[in-house]
């Protein structure tokens, strides 16, 4: 069991970043209402159209993980068996395009992402969630690749929409 406590800062909000990308459902057949840490540091969460990755600064066992409590100042997971197979990240977060920096202005930000794609567009809340965390530049390919938000320890990809 992890209990993370938002005053006592550490990976506390990098875990509340990737808890955002999970399903909200904990009937999810799929096991996408789970989070999943590799062993290589970093957990990771999705729910099918958008995923998110944090580089842990602590230690947690390798396996999915349940989030029992997800509340502003705590969080609580706990390792559970699944069925699922881990999610197969590393193929959605590629670089395939010129990045675009991400600064301070938050809707400025969503404004030149949504001018960079070529097509289709993005859910603009998976959007907000992503611009949460710490990322620094992001890449939105040719509209059919997904939108990838990366930073020194934080990143989300999220699928475009088909128009």
């Amino acid at each position: 069991m992890l209990i993370l406590e938002k005053r006592d800062g550490g990976d506390f909000a990098g875990v509340a970043f990737v808890v955002k990308a999970r399903e909200k459902r904990r009937d999810s057949i799929r096991g996408l209402d789970l989070v999943y840490f590799d062993g290589n540091g970093e957990l990771v969460a999705t729910d099918g159209h958008r995923c998110h990755k944090y580089k842990m600064q602590g230690e947690l066992k390798v396996g999915h993980h349940m989030v029992v409590t997800n509340l502003r100042t705590r969080i609580i997971l706990v390792q559970v068996e699944s069925p699922c197979d881990p999610p197969n990240y590393p193929r959605v977060f590629t670089k395939h395009s010129k990045p675009i920096e991400i600064h301070d202005d938050y809707h400025g930000n969503i404004v030149k992402i949504f001018r960079a794609m070529p097509k289709n567009g993005a859910n603009v809340d998976y959007l907000k969630d992503a611009l949460s965390g710490e990322v620094t530049t992001a890449r939105c390919g040719d509209g059919s690749q997904p939108i990838v938000l990366t930073g020194p320890s934080m990143s989300a990809a999220i699928m475009p929409m088909t128009c």
